[in-house]
Order: C-alpha cells, then sequence, then structure tokens
C-alpha cells in the first residue's frame, strides 16, 4: 500500500498568471494517495472557481503585509489547514514575488 500524501501549493494569488494555471495543472493530479491543497497568501481571486469545480481545496490567507497582524494570522490560519494532514509537502513556486506585499 502506498503511503498518502498531502502537497500544498503556496502561492501569492489566485489572479490568473502564468503560475497559477502550472499550479491548476498540478494540482489536478491529484488521487486517492495524492491530496492537494492551494494556499494563496493574498486574497486575490480570480481562478477560485477553477479549482473548486475540480474539486481542489483552496484558502486564502489575506496577508496585506510582513509588518502587521494579517501576517500571524495568516501563518495561525496555514497552521490550522495543515496541522491534521500527514506527510505535508509544501511547493512555492517564485516566492520571491511576495516582496509585491507592503514593508
Amino acid at each position: 500500500m502506498q503511503k498518502s500524501i498531502t502537497i500544498v501549493h503556496i502561492t501569492g494569488s489566485l489572479g490568473g498568471g502564468g503560475l497559477e494555471q502550472m499550479v491548476f495543472q498540478f494540482a489536478k493530479q491529484s488521487n486517492q494517495n495524492i491530496k492537494t491543497i492551494v494556499i494563496s497568501v493574498t486574497d486575490t481571486n480570480t481562478l477560485e472557481h477553477r479549482f473548486l469545480k475540480e474539486n481542489i481545496e483552496v484558502h486564502f490567507l489575506n496577508i496585506t503585509s510582513f509588518r502587521n497582524s494579517s501576517l500571524s494570522q495568516g501563518l495561525n490560519k496555514l497552521h490550522s489547514i495543515v496541522k491534521n494532514h500527514n506527510n505535508v509537502i509544501f511547493h512555492c513556486h517564485q516566492y520571491h514575488k511576495y516582496h509585491r506585499l507592503q514593508d
């Protein structure tokens, strides 16, 4: 029996760019042994409906700055999302793009 894993794709937004399209294609590969969760750091959202149509779990952390309470609230939300999953793998492609958040 294959061990199940959870892949958490963390992206800056679900704004519809190329990265989000790639995450969507990856997430559609979920199966009984691979659960996929997509997490947007911000609240920017134009693609959520496509993920939901494919039964892909989506969450928004709503972080607006790395220097205000939205960061700690977002990290707490991230923890609550993943804490009950085993064998979690995080995919944080192009994380450097998050500098767009207010400093």
